[in-house]
């Protein structure tokens, strides 16, 4: 009697749900801090590009110089600097046995992260203002007869039997600079606010000349 009294009892209980007021609230709330985080998450987003275009780039130049070494022949890495929304790429080819035809390819297109670009100022000078003679690299013996699109460019550090850079021959062009941005026609560039350039938001990687060792001049990743 006792269990049925029991159960009648909690058959008759009422669940008080939230108003409308409360969850309006709640919704606030969250629509609140989702603000304040925004500009972390798009602070932590861009530094992550940044450094994931970083490893991309070390790694492919020790790629190539150690593949010159191994094989005793010139190998180039390939810079593709591209328009919107086509993300800036990178290859290594190799001189192949012969010295005629296509160069051997030892990797596909490498994307660097999206918003990152390989970026030439207005000012000074980098891998992306020297242009090889064709007795040093020849564009028309790039795999597939791969030609860049108009208002794209295609630049290029090459290494030597020894593991050194043969190309570009002056300190000032060999170094690169990657930076926040986007590429739009004609090659123009619109980077991150000057603001932001002022605190950072680039890096510098510099090549030696004998050793062909890549090192990082200016970071601002953490």
């Amino acid at each position: 009697m006792v269990l049925r009294n029991n159960a009648m009892k909690a058959s008759h209980r009422t669940f008080r749900a939230f108003s409308l007021v409360e969850l309006l609230s709640v919704i606030a709330v969250i629509v609140l801090m989702m603000s304040m985080m925004l500009p972390a998450i798009s602070g932590f987003s861009s530094t992550a590009g940044r450094r994931g275009a970083l490893n991309v780039l070390m790694n492919t130049f020790e790629q190539a110089r150690v593949a010159a070494l191994e094989a005793g022949r010139p190998v180039y890495v390939v810079l593709w600097r591209r328009q919107f929304p086509g993300m800036d790429s990178v290859m290594v080819l190799r001189e192949n046995e012969s010295g005629t035809g296509p160069y051997d390819q030892l990797t596909k297109w490498i994307k660097l992260p999206k918003g990152v670009l390989l970026h030439q100022p207005g000012a000074g000078s980098s891998i992306l203002s020297a242009t090889p003679p064709t007795s040093v690299f020849d564009p028309s013996r790039m795999p597939n007869a791969f030609t860049a699109p108009a208002g794209e460019s295609i630049n290029v550090l090459a290494f030597n039997e020894s593991g050194g850079v043969s190309f570009p021959t002056t300190k000032a062009e060999r170094k690169l600079i990657i930076s926040e941005g986007v590429r739009g026609a004609g090659g123009t560039e619109a980077l991150i606010s000057t603001k932001k350039q002022g605190g950072g938001g680039f890096e510098i990687i510099s090549i030696s000349p004998y050793t062909g060792r890549a090192q990082l001049d200016v970071t601002t990743v953490q």
